[in-house]
């Protein structure tokens, strides 16, 4: 009884101390915290991927980087595209991801082990040199990125600082490894 209500203590205290994190570290550490918190949920989907599924994807990443190209094109005002919300472009983020996903699946679902590697990193490869490239500067932006991307706005609340998106990079991991589970 008295190991279990130490326990949940700690729990508890974890979480709280992760709701007031951002406030407590500040601006430059909260944008690290962010930062892992993106790598936490590659790592959840690479833990899939290779852990669950038992296929070694080297280029795990560049399905990551579709669909944040994606959100960046279609909701970015200098690109040209559309100006949609940030809620309204993740869907099609996700569905760019999947459909390149399928398109990268179907010619390599026989491939195991170090060919399946190769392929993988080979289209991480082409992925990100794609991306960089001066030739498709004006849809990608180059070396530059993507600049003014859409906020997420959540009810009248936009999230526009580090601290803000924490909270949204931790309700995604709390998803993904939920689902993962």
């Amino acid at each position: 009884r008295k190991q279990k209500n130490i326990r949940l203590g700690k729990i508890i205290a974890a979480v709280v101390l992760m709701l007031f994190l951002p406030q407590i570290l500040g601006i430059y550490f909260s944008e690290i915290l962010d930062n892992v918190g993106i790598y936490i949920l590659m790592g959840l989907g690479l833990n899939i991927v290779i852990g669950f599924a038992g296929l070694l994807d080297l280029g795990y990443v560049a399905f990551f980087a579709i669909g944040a190209y994606t959100v960046g094109v279609l909701t970015s005002p200098e690109m040209g595209v559309s100006q949609i919300t940030f809620w309204q472009a993740l869907p099609f983020a996700l569905l760019a991801s999947v459909t390149a996903g399928v398109l990268l699946g179907l010619p390599v679902l026989k491939m195991r082990g170090d060919y399946l590697a190769i392929v993988t990193l080979g289209f991480g490869e082409i992925i990100r040199l794609l991306s960089l490239s001066d030739w498709l500067r004006p849809y990608l932006g180059g070396t530059q990125g993507i600049q003014r991307i859409a906020r997420p706005i959540i009810g009248s609340l936009e999230l526009k600082t580090q601290g803000q998106l924490y909270y949204l990079i931790v309700a995604a991991i709390l998803i993904a490894g939920f689902i993962a589970w």
